[in-house]
Formats: C-alpha cells, structure tokens, sequence
C-alpha cells in the first residue's frame, strides 16, 4: 500500500500582500499602484501599512502604467499589482513604450496568472503573458514557484533598476520550496 505524505498548499497573493508590507519598510521610495484590485491580488496589506504609499488608480491598467512611470522618473520604485491578463494585456503597449524601452525602474506584478483562476473564468485567464513580456528586450520575467519564493522573488526584483514582471497564481499552491532561500535572478534552485 502506498500512501502520499500529505501537501500543504499556500496563497501567493496572501505572501505578496506580506511581502509587500515587509519590503515597504527597507525600500521607502516603494510606492504600490493598483488598478482597483487590492483586495483580490494582496496588496490591501501594503496598502493598510502604507497609505501614503499606496495609489487606487481605478480600472484603469493603461493610465496605472503612465502614472508608475511617472513616478519613477521623480524617484520612487513603481510597483503596479494588478490581474496578469489586464495588466500585461491591456497595457502592454504603454508597458512597452513608457517603461521598459526607457528602463524604468517599475515592477510589474500580475496576479491569477495561467488557467488556475478559479472561479474568475476563462475571461481572467492570462496564458500570452509570459510571451508578451519576454517578447520586449529588457523585461525580466520572474515566476515564483511558491508562496514561499514570493518574498525573495519580490526583493531580488527591488533591489535591481529597470522593468521586472512578476508571476503569480490565483488559487493556492503547493509549497515546494523552503522559507528563507536566498533568490537571485538567473540562478536556480534544486528542489532534488
């Protein structure tokens, strides 16, 4: 007989919100733009945190994208949170033009990313995003495995200048990884 060890799964979108709020103290030019989503990506937690820091920008992803690269140009470090399939394909253009070919120093987070959106139908499913953003020279794309590579992933991203677009899943998922592993952008991890 065999029997499977049982799986704890966890929420990338409840580590972002961590994240956030954890890396909001050691990066204070972190600001957070949402596109009316806080409460479905995570990001009401920096917002609670922050408000000061934290910008509502309504459903309005292509103005998100101007108003982040904006505020980088003045300094801060633009972090737009936002579902993968509006941000990424809703703005790509203004990505495209306003950030990355100037490389801004904004992070791209797109949220219920791949066809694990659950309850939000195939109209939430982001499945060109990967390709969109890997398709601009200069965009970095990062995808955690886990709620437990979220942190790192995030703090890897903000402590580099330019564009980076974030992955996240929707429903929970397994953890895979341990808590606290060093992240660096290029290297990998051995699960095996």
């Amino acid at each position: 007989k065999y029997f499977m060890k049982p799986m704890r799964l966890a929420s990338q979108r409840k580590a972002l919100g961590e994240a956030l709020s954890i890396l909001g103290r050691e990066f204070p030019k972190l600001v957070v733009l949402s596109p009316d989503t806080s409460k479905s990506t995570g990001a009401l937690s920096f917002k609670e945190t922050y408000p000061e820091r934290f910008i509502c920008t309504g459903i309005s992803e292509q103005n998100t994208i101007g108003m982040a690269a904006g505020l980088a140009l003045m300094g801060w470090t633009s972090v737009v949170v936002g579902f993968a399939m509006f941000v990424v394909g809703k703005a790509w253009e203004p990505m495209r033009n306003s950030v990355i070919y100037p490389n801004l120093n904004v992070k791209i987070i797109g949220t219920h990313a791949g066809i694990n959106v659950g309850q939000d139908g195939v109209s939430h499913q982001a499945i060109e995003d990967i390709a969109l953003m890997q398709a601009i020279p200069g965009m970095k794309v990062l995808a955690p495995t886990d709620a437990n590579q979220v942190l790192p992933v995030l703090k890897a991203s903000l402590e580099i200048e330019g564009p980076v677009y974030i992955r996240l899943e929707r429903e929970d998922t397994l953890l895979l990884t341990k808590t606290n592993i060093e992240y660096r952008i290029g290297d990998s991890i051995k699960l095996r």
